[in-house]
């Protein structure tokens, strides 16, 4: 039913559908490159020497971390910087609570349920939670804040927040644009071109979540599980170093959901990716395939030290293994 809904009604101006249109059209990333006049997203248009490679997601034109010009290397630099640097690393940026879930009622419910360990943290013990859903699943709403409750000293590697960063600092024409388009109309749509910095901004959040990882901190890892592979191999890297390993998920209907993401991008005011009916299906499907694969398969359930899976719209958890 969701895949057959139409796409939202947003309230935009005509500039704001024109920046975001310029987003939408770089993510053709296997286009006629060539051509000069083909949209560009930020990876290819800070890189030095772009090539073909071949992903998880199939081959596609990209970017090496060490072939980014030498300005946009300072300026990821100076964004892993912040994210180091921050001191449980939760503040709102203003944009993630447009969702009508109730936050406050989300996290009491969350703290009456307590999955993990509500006994103070090991001194010492590193550890690395992988906070897995779809796009406005509740994510930032209700995991991250169950987690800031648990006393660890946490490093945010949120790829929302990596693309404000990159949106207020980039001196890239479309992110000046959207900046001007936020200085004459108000802001509240800084992420108006968010899927032209997507690509990096994920290159940029495994840098700090690696970083954060040598350095013995404790880290917040953010992904939508649509790959599993990438996760549960780097879960038990994590583990072979010393660190406890944590999955905390997200479960929703595919219609609340899309409530949710609707009223989100209809209101203007957060959009971390523009996300179709047809996509939000899929996306789900394939977290729930992928959630379902660790849930069943032992030798995929054993990497994490814990699983905790969180009703959204019930307020508790319906998943909670402590010894996974």
């Amino acid at each position: 039913m969701v895949e057959q809904l139409p796409a939202p009604l947003t309230q935009l101006t005509d500039t704001d559908r024109s920046l975001l249109r310029r987003a939408m059209e770089s993510l053709d990333y296997l286009g006629n490159w060539s051509d000069p006049t083909h949209a560009r997203d930020s990876i290819i248009l800070h890189c030095r020497l772009p090539s073909v490679r071949d992903g998880s997601g199939g081959s596609e034109f990209t970017c090496t971390y060490d072939n980014f010009t030498a300005e946009r290397h300072q300026l990821h630099a100076l964004i892993v910087e912040r994210l180091m640097g921050r001191q449980n690393a939760f503040e709102s940026t203003g944009s993630r609570d447009s969702d009508r879930t109730d936050p406050a009622a989300a996290a009491a419910a969350a703290a009456r349920g307590g999955p993990p360990c509500r006994r103070p943290p090991e001194p010492g013990q590193q550890h690395v939670f992988f906070v897995v859903g779809v796009p406005g699943s509740g994510k930032d709403t209700v995991l991250k804040r169950y987690i800031r409750t648990l006393g660890i000293d946490i490093v945010d590697a949120s790829a929302d927040l990596v693309k404000e960063y990159l949106a207020a600092w980039g001196q890239d024409e479309l992110s000046q644009l959207v900046r001007q388009n936020n200085d004459e109309q108000g802001p509240g749509k800084h992420l108006l071109h968010a899927q032209y910095l997507h690509r990096e901004s994920i290159l940029i959040v495994e840098n700090a979540v690696e970083r954060a990882v040598q350095e013995k901190r404790s880290v917040v890892y953010e992904k939508t599980l649509f790959q599993l592979e990438p996760i549960v191999e780097f879960a038990r890297d994590c583990k072979r170093r010393g660190c406890q390993v944590h999955l905390f998920g997200t479960h929703i209907t595919p219609r609340k959901n899309w409530d949710f993401l609707s009223y989100r991008m209809s209101s203007g005011q957060s959009f971390g990716r523009y996300i179709t009916p047809a996509q939000t299906a899929s996306a789900l499907r394939r977290y729930h395939e992928n959630l379902e694969a660790i849930l069943e398969r032992e030798d995929l359930r054993s990497t994490f030290d814990g699983i905790h899976v969180y009703d959204v719209i019930d307020n508790r958890w319906c998943v909670s293994i402590r010894n996974s």
